[in-house]
């Protein structure tokens, strides 16, 4: 399942709506989507679909939200992928909002298992906007699940070159902010000084210079990755991206690098209780019965002893 992936909080983007009274429904029917109150979102949303038919509005972000709840909440795919469709039909002139409709309706078509088609949209998702974190990593899981374990392992391992860079260039900005609060230091310390930084092994702009010659790919500019400020969303997305690719690196037996990321991945979530169980199987297919036990042990107590799949591997 493909969450999808926000540009901007919602729902304050829908700025063509016309007469302030269809926006602020609008506003409303998204906010009743996030509630969960699935039928009274759609009720609003119909009214306001309606009207703007009738009034010849032609606007992108509100056929992208309706498609989310049709999609996401009513599961109406059918309905839903015309709405996404015109999403994209509808936004011309901003890429990475084109590109985040894009990916997302690919999420719907492999929700569906219209494989071959969902794998066009995640594409054309990555032209517009190569640094997309969360459709990269969507996309090379699809490629894991269609078999196509080469070309999976290659988009992970760029999803993980975008991390790294946007983790070193976080980290120097938060260097830059903290020299620039003024604090005692002695003379012993070094603080700030030219041998102190030289010192160091390697600098962020030697390592960043590196993730790029790895990747050619990546471009500067083009690289829209907002792990800044501790955003939680990115930090789900960065978890998701090491369970999936500890999950291809565990079907290709690669099991020491599959645990490195399912460990990395429950500590950013260790409320997943997939991700303990995931992490369990990988234990117990390489003996290590004790933690593997404790992790599944964990997966039953987060779904309250519902989780089937805990249960049959615990009694084996």
């Amino acid at each position: 399942f493909c969450t999808p992936s926000f540009q901007n909080k919602p729902p304050n983007h829908l700025i063509k709506m016309g007469n302030s009274s269809q926006k602020e429904a609008a506003q409303k029917a998204f906010q009743w989507y996030l509630l969960g109150e699935y039928d009274r979102s759609k009720e609003i949303y119909d009214e306001v679909m309606l009207n703007a038919q009738k009034n010849g509005i032609k606007n992108a972000d509100l056929h992208h939200d309706y498609a989310l709840l049709l999609s996401n909440g009513l599961k109406k795919y059918k309905e839903a992928s015309s709405h996404y469709l015109k999403a994209i039909e509808y936004c011309k002139d901003d890429h990475n909002k084109r590109a985040n409709f894009c990916g997302n309706y690919a999420g719907l078509l492999r929700q569906i298992k219209e494989f071959d088609k969902s794998e066009r949209y995640f594409k054309k998702a990555l032209e517009l906007n190569p640094g997309d974190i969360h459709h990269l990593s969507n996309y090379a899981d699809l490629l894991r699940e269609v078999g196509k374990y080469k070309e999976s392992k290659i988009k992970f391992n760029r999803a993980l070159s975008i991390i790294e860079l946007a983790e070193i260039q976080n980290g120097n900005k938060r260097k830059k902010r903290s020299a620039l609060t003024p604090t005692p230091t002695s003379s012993t310390t070094g603080f700030g000084s030219a041998s102190g930084r030289r010192g160091r092994r390697g600098s962020g702009k030697k390592r960043a210079s590196a993730i790029y010659k790895r990747n050619s790919a990546l471009d500067t500019k083009m690289t829209r990755i907002s792990v800044l400020q501790s955003n939680a969303f990115t930090k789900k997305n960065i978890g998701k991206t090491y369970s999936n690719y500890a999950l291809l690196l565990f079907s290709m037996k690669s099991y020491d690098e599959s645990s490195t990321l399912y460990r990395k991945s429950i500590e950013i979530d260790q409320d997943n209780q997939i991700r303990h169980y995931n992490y369990a199987r990988l234990l117990y297919d390489t003996q290590q019965w004790n933690l593997a036990i404790n992790h599944l042990e964990i997966a039953l107590e987060l779904s309250s002893n519902q989780h089937a799949s805990s249960y049959w591997l615990y009694g084996r």
